[in-house]
């Protein structure tokens, strides 16, 4: 009876032992494979934002090879139907983009690709214009979560700053991206059941996530694990969470953008990071 007894009990940690190990390889490939996700995802949001950035600059370059140096001379060559259509037709090709604007020294918005006549808006109270016209070192801005004074709908946007040859403060080049946009693209993602991936401001500000938790938008999870844990030590990585957002025990990984400012931009220009992360229940 004891030899039995010390069998079965040989054979139920041996057991045990076969069980978590075959859970420990299948969290190390979950990890595996969830930061391939997230690396693929990086890498899509940088292109996307990438070619924003190049349409703006060539607006920033568009204007400065026109000789304009004053905010008046700006409004005077750039409030026309011409540019109205110039601008329209430089974001044609991106259906991710949703306007691409010009807003004087003021905020007054001076001409968009959106609509004409140019609709009566001032962006004088966001948080970036006021950081872009009091800051004349920054160049560029990628805002928070903010609502669309006209649409109403979630936008981050993209701003460069427009500066005379005297140094002298212009206006601004905007690019806007629907929250919805990011949304729309993890939804069409073939995501595993209870999945979800987020993207979020650099400094912790949810902008998007699929499931959507209209709540949690515009939260900050700077003091989240994924920050605090992986964010705060590297530029990607996976940990083992309980989600700040749903509660669930989860692997999570997260990788910061590699290309674009997620709040601004320096001469000599250098680019911080927007991070984005998946997770999936743990086993």
């Amino acid at each position: 009876m004891l030899g039995g007894a010390l069998l079965i009990a040989a054979i139920a940690i041996g057991t045990a032992g076969m069980v978590g190990s075959f859970r420990e390889r299948a969290l190390a490939n979950g990890e595996r494979e969830l930061g391939n996700t997230v690396m693929l995802l990086a890498r899509h949001f940088d292109q996307q934002l990438e070619q924003l950035d190049l349409v703006q600059t060539s607006m920033v370059e568009y204007i400065q090879s026109a000789g304009i140096t004053s905010p008046d001379a700006l409004e005077r060559r750039m409030s026309g139907r011409d540019v109205h259509l110039m601008l329209k037709a430089k974001i044609e090709a991106l259906p991710h983009v949703g306007s691409l604007s010009l807003n004087d020294s003021n905020g007054k918005l001076i001409n968009s690709a959106n609509s004409w006549p140019v609709a009566a808006v001032t962006i004088a109270d966001r948080e970036y214009f006021k950081t872009l016209k009091s800051s004349p070192e920054l160049t560029t801005v990628l805002s928070k979560p903010v609502l669309n004074h006209v649409t109403g709908a979630w936008t981050t946007v993209l701003a460069h700053r427009l500066t005379g040859s005297d140094g002298a403060f212009l206006g601004v080049v905007l690019g806007s991206v629907q929250l919805a946009q990011f949304e729309n693209f993890f939804t069409s993602l073939a995501l595993g059941e209870g999945a979800a991936v987020s993207l979020f401001h650099r400094g912790g500000t949810l902008l998007a996530r699929y499931p959507r938790v209209e709540a949690m938008i515009g939260r900050n999870f700077s003091t989240s694990p994924i920050f605090r844990n992986v964010l705060s030590k590297a530029d990607h990585g996976t940990t083992r969470l309980d989600s700040p957002v749903d509660g669930q025990h989860r692997l999570g990984s997260a990788r910061n953008s590699s290309r674009f400012p997620s709040r601004r931009s320096r001469r000599p220009r250098f680019r911080p990071r927007s991070p984005i992360g998946g997770n999936k229940p743990g086993s």
